[in-house]
């Protein structure tokens, strides 16, 4: 629990975290007028770090309290999103990206993660799309965007480009188009 619960949490906050059988407890600091010192980053934060040791279910509830508390924190959203993606939860990954990319339509990141779900998805040409995009946006990691074009263009027959995409992928250092 300790790791957990961001460092300036107040009672009421380690509640939210507590396990159920605490609610009537989380009713009494609540009906005493008990105040979250929890802010939409600092669980975001807290959900970026759970996701990190991938603790899923975990980091979800935090990235789902920071779009609470702010429902326009679009860094929220792809954090929710690649806890869904990897629950493979891939519908409810693709609307959180799509909040996304309302909320900020340059945000390149959360472009190429929806890329990544929707060839999940075998959505392969909206994949396409997203991963072209993302690197026009100046996505910081060109040979990632490169791959997952390349793994667009290969579940759309088009294997030449594919194999284009990932050499291209490979020279820029990107892992897994190696």
């Amino acid at each position: 629990l300790a790791k957990r619960v961001p460092a300036n949490a107040t009672p009421l906050d380690v509640l939210a975290y507590a396990p159920p059988k605490d609610a009537d407890l989380t009713e009494l600091f609540t009906e005493k007028g008990g105040i979250s010192g929890i802010t939409a980053v600092d669980a975001c934060k807290n959900g970026i770090v759970l996701l990190e040791a991938k603790e899923m279910q975990a980091a979800q509830l935090d990235f789902g309290k920071a779009i609470v508390l702010d429902p326009k924190m679009f860094e929220a959203y792809l954090g929710r999103a690649r806890c869904l993606s990897m629950q493979s939860l891939y519908a409810e990954a693709e609307r959180d990206l799509n909040f996304a990319i309302q909320l900020n339509r340059q945000y390149a990141e959360a472009y190429l993660y929806r890329a990544k779900t929707r060839i999940e998805m075998e959505k392969f040409s909206e994949a396409l799309a997203d991963a072209t995009l993302a690197l026009e946006m100046g996505h910081p990691d060109h040979g990632q965007c490169l791959y997952w074009m390349g793994k667009a263009k290969l579940r759309l027959d088009r294997r030449d480009e594919a194999c284009a995409e990932f050499y291209e992928s490979a020279k820029l250092g990107y892992a897994e188009g190696i």
